[in-house]
Formats: structure tokens, C-alpha cells, sequence
């Protein structure tokens, strides 16, 4: 009969697909197993995990509009049979809120992620919080939220990426804030990090259709000469 370690590991291969509804009911199963088998953090991280990446149709993500609650309902769960929520169950719950426009709940996690000192000191999850945080805020078109974010993550000090800069920049280019997303670009070119492509093409984009277009061949040179190196 099939262990935790089996039943997490099949949750694990079929959340990438965002086979979310796959992946709850073999969580069902998994509660439901008489053979003794108890539901771990790692089994309802991969369940939020396939909720937040529902599948696509074309470019369009197909979700439900109630497809969220289930992750809700899961957090409660976990709750209901005392299964401890780990930095990765934390991460996850944000980046699910902010797939379905959920900011006010994605950013309340985020606030308890702060609040347990243990989430705190793993840095590199405390920066993916942050990074997620960001990006459910440009996914509810929130570019204002998403600078609140950077300041505080200056401000307690997190740890940046190069994602973190990738997010900023590529949000602030589909927000219109060409200007933002420049100086965005222009201080990670200072820095010690190298700008990804997907970078300048956002800033690029972003400043074609501002009608910036002498500016735009300057970043688009400038991406030739920077991405070479």
C-alpha cells in the first residue's frame, strides 16, 4: 500500500501541472487511507501549489471563480488536524491568493510569515514570501502596493534576487510606469546584478507604446551590449 512518501511525491509531480483538482482528491485519499497513512505539510503544499497554477487555455489561465476557497478551506484544514504550516506552505498560500486577485489575503500571510520568527530567519523563503507578495500585486494591477512591498523589504532588510528586480521591472512596464521600470533597470545595472533579457524587453515594450521610441532603440542597444557580456 502506498506511504506518506509515495503519496507526496505523486502530489509533487502532478501540482507543476496545476492539476489542482488531481491533487485534492488524492489528498482526499490520503485522509481517507486506513492503513494508517497521516496527511504531512508537504502532501497540502503541493495541493496550494497546483491551485495556484491552474491550467491555461491559450493565454488565459481556466479557473473557477470559487477555485481559490479550496485553498482557503485547505488552510483551515491543516489547522482542524493540527498539521504544522511550514515557510513553503506560507510561500505558496501567497503566491495562491495572488494568482486569483486575492491581494488582501495574499498580503495577510505575508504578514504572519513576519510575525513567526523561524519563517524569518529562512532567508531564502523569506525572500520568495516577498517576491510573491510582489508579484500578486501587479496581478491585481496594484503597482503602488507592490512599491509599499520593496520599502519594507528594505526596511526589515530581506534579502533581493534577481526575480525580485525581474518582477519589479516587468510590473511596473505592463502598469505603464515606464519611468519607474527605468530607474527600476537602471539600478540594477549599478548593482553587482546583471539585468535578464526579459527585463529590458519589458522596458523596451513599455516604452514603444509610451511613444518613447528614441529612448526605447537606446535600451534595446543597450540590451544588446549588456546581455553579450
Amino acid at each position: 500500500r502506498p506511504n506518506a512518501y509515495n503519496y507526496v511525491s505523486i502530489l509533487s509531480a502532478v501540482s507543476r501541472y496545476g492539476m489542482w483538482e488531481t491533487s485534492l482528491d488524492l489528498l482526499n485519499r490520503m485522509q481517507q487511507d486506513k492503513s494508517g497513512v497521516k496527511p504531512v505539510t508537504a502532501a497540502y503544499n503541493s495541493v496550494i501549489r497546483a491551485i495556484a497554477r491552474a491550467p491555461r487555455e491559450g493565454t488565459k489561465r481556466k479557473r473557477e471563480m470559487d477555485t481559490w476557497q479550496h485553498g482557503v478551506v485547505l488552510l483551515e484544514d491543516m489547522s482542524r488536524r493540527r498539521v504544522q504550516r511550514d515557510a513553503i506552505c506560507m510561500v505558496e498560500s501567497i503566491r495562491m491568493f495572488g494568482a486569483y486577485g486575492q491581494l488582501g489575503r495574499a498580503l495577510d500571510v505575508l504578514q504572519d510569515f513576519e510575525a513567526n520568527e523561524k519563517f524569518r530567519s529562512d532567508r531564502m523563503r523569506r525572500t520568495h514570501a516577498y517576491n510573491a507578495a510582489l508579484e500578486a500585486s501587479f496581478l491585481s494591477f496594484n503597482w503602488q502596493q507592490a512599491l509599499r512591498v520593496v520599502q519594507q523589504m528594505n526596511a526589515l532588510k530581506v534579502e533581493d534576487n534577481f526575480y525580485t528586480y525581474e518582477t519589479m521591472v516587468s510590473g511596473l512596464s505592463v502598469n505603464a510606469q515606464w519611468e519607474r521600470a527605468v530607474q527600476m533597470l537602471e539600478d540594477v545595472r549599478a548593482s553587482k546584478k546583471k539585468p535578464t533579457e526579459k527585463m529590458f524587453l519589458k522596458v523596451v515594450s513599455a516604452l514603444e507604446k509610451a511613444g518613447k521610441d528614441k529612448l526605447a532603440s537606446k535600451y534595446y542597444e543597450m540590451s544588446l551590449q549588456d546581455l553579450s557580456l
